[in-house]
């Protein structure tokens, strides 16, 4: 009997740069990925700070001016005293 010699079959052969290639589209996904939350919620604060200032007119400071007028009287418990 003749043995059959182990030999290497081109379509066994996997090029080094196509296992890289997966690699490569993970880092790229990722960076992308981060790249559109990021400047999702970018604009989302720039948007929101830019209509409240063209918006807002005298009502600006309304939500500040009623949470300080409904604490008024109250006793501070713990913690550092906010100045004001």
């Amino acid at each position: 009997m003749k043995e059959k010699s182990s030999t290497i079959k081109d379509k066994d052969i996997v090029p080094i740069w196509e296992e890289l290639y997966m690699g490569q589209y993970f880092i790229d996904l990722v960076v992308v990925g981060i790249l559109i939350i990021g400047i999702t919620a970018l604009m989302g604060v720039f948007a929101n700070s830019i209509g409240e200032y063209i918006f807002g007119g005298s009502k600006r400071s309304e939500h500040v001016r009623q949470t300080m007028k409904t604490q008024t009287g109250w006793n501070f418990v713990g913690g550092r005293k906010i100045s004001r």
